[in-house]
């Protein structure tokens, strides 16, 4: 890796480490390390400064400030921050709002000043697929060796149950199955970047591993994002090498997703069975989403312009109206829309069609650079399918973090100041 970029890079892996690092949980809603949540904040913001002054004594990012992509995103923290004046609690939109503005702008100036070094993003990449592999393996012990609680000196673990479902140190099966959705493409590249026997082997048992945790912890939305994200990958993939069976599967796939939406809409019943007998539960299609679902699009037609304020979502609007659950409104982009406003909404929807944009031109870039682009894109994707049915826009969360990586890698690796770098 060039000098120059050593720098942006280890500040990329400090902050996704120490975000991992706090999602793990001792209870579903109890840190195992309350501080790694107060200390990424501050980690952000010297991050930040740090690479600025580094850079612009080589004259690297001046011209980032330029880019539509870095107007589109602080477009949407500007919209955020203006609309923490009105909000019933103007302090605690505010402070989300700016915690969310320093984090994409450090995570962009540092991606922006690696100069499209494609090895950085698989680093990160393996990074967070290890995290999960080892989260995986942990849910697995607990499933086969009965552990009431470990302890070490004064530190005491007792795992967390959700009858049938594993979640593993995570605190929550759903919180599992998000890290596992999100990790698989890194699996899927580990399996055509590197054409050695035992390293295709070793990336099989690892993507088996995360498939069979998966399926243990039976959460919908995960396995449904998680298999959008490997369409989108095998696609791009076969595409990308003009391969002749990609119009077979891109066949296979309207099909597949035209007999989901027939049974969405027309056959519900048909649908809730086969998902309930298929991960041995028994709840309902969405259970409980909808009626998030519909308090939010009330508070959204309400409030259309500037939303209610950023974070307030929960308190204000979710639960007097009866949902109560911790995790939020279970789509972050009615959230938006009900936090923020219709253009709160569309300046992040445009900030992430930049990206994945200049991620699809990305395509026709040589065999390396290419297969990481389409790894960013396919984790992208992922993530935007799991937001229809989860809520992790957390600034700190490293379910929302990894994404914004890989976001800002597409859109930056698109710039023209930007060369691609072929993997060593």
């Amino acid at each position: 890796m060039p000098k120059q970029q050593s720098f942006p890079a280890y500040v990329l892996f400090v902050l996704l480490g120490l975000s991992l690092l706090g999602s793990v949980r001792v209870s579903e809603l109890q840190p195992a390390f309350p501080a790694v949540d107060a200390f990424i904040p501050y980690a952000f913001a010297v991050g930040l400064v740090w690479v600025l002054v580094r850079s612009a004594a080589n004259g690297v990012w001046f011209e980032g400030l330029w880019s539509v992509l870095f107007l589109a995103f602080n477009l949407f923290g500007l919209w955020l921050l203006f609309g923490a004046f009105f909000s019933p609690e103007p302090l605690t939109s505010l402070m989300g709002a700016l915690l969310l503005v320093l984090m994409l702008n450090t995570v962009y100036v540092c991606v922006y000043g690696l100069s499209a070094s494609h090895q950085v993003f698989v680093g990160l990449a393996f990074l967070f697929l290890g995290f999960t592999a080892v989260a995986c393996l942990y849910a697995l012990f607990l499933l086969h060796v009965d552990v009431k609680a470990l302890q070490l000196g004064d530190f005491r673990w007792r795992p967390v149950n959700f009858s049938r479902r594993i979640s593993s140190f995570l605190g929550n099966p759903n919180l599992l199955g998000a890290f596992i959705a999100l990790s698989l493409p890194a699996c899927y590249y580990w399996l055509v970047a590197d054409r050695r026997w035992f390293s295709r082997l070793a990336a099989l048992l690892c993507l088996g591993v995360l498939v069979y945790t998966l399926w243990l912890s039976a959460s919908r939305a995960s396995i449904l994002s998680g298999l959008f994200g490997a369409v989108v990958f095998a696609l791009l993939f076969l595409q990308s090498r003009k391969h002749p069976a990609r119009w077979f599967v891109f066949f296979f796939v309207v099909l597949g997703v035209g007999a989901f939406a027939w049974l969405f809409f027309f056959d519900r019943g048909s649908l809730l069975d086969l998902f309930n007998q298929a991960l041995n539960r028994r709840t309902s299609l969405l259970s409980g989403r909808d009626k998030a679902w519909v308090l939010l699009l009330d508070g959204f037609k309400q409030h259309p312009l500037l939303g209610m304020g950023f974070q307030v979502s929960q308190k204000y609007l979710l639960i007097p109206g009866g949902f109560t659950n911790p995790y939020g409104s279970h789509n972050i982009f009615l959230r938006l829309a009900a936090e923020s406003g219709l253009v709160g909404l569309l300046s992040f929807l445009w900030f992430v069609f930049l990206s994945v944009v200049q991620g699809i031109r990305g395509l026709n870039r040589p065999g390396p650079a290419r297969d990481v682009t389409i790894l960013c894109l396919s984790v992208v994707v992922t993530f935007l399918a799991h937001a229809f049915f989860e809520d992790n826009l957390n600034p700190v969360s490293a379910l929302f973090m990894f994404p914004m990586i890989c976001t800002m890698g597409l859109g930056v690796m698109g710039l023209a100041a930007h060369q691609a770098l072929p993997l060593k």
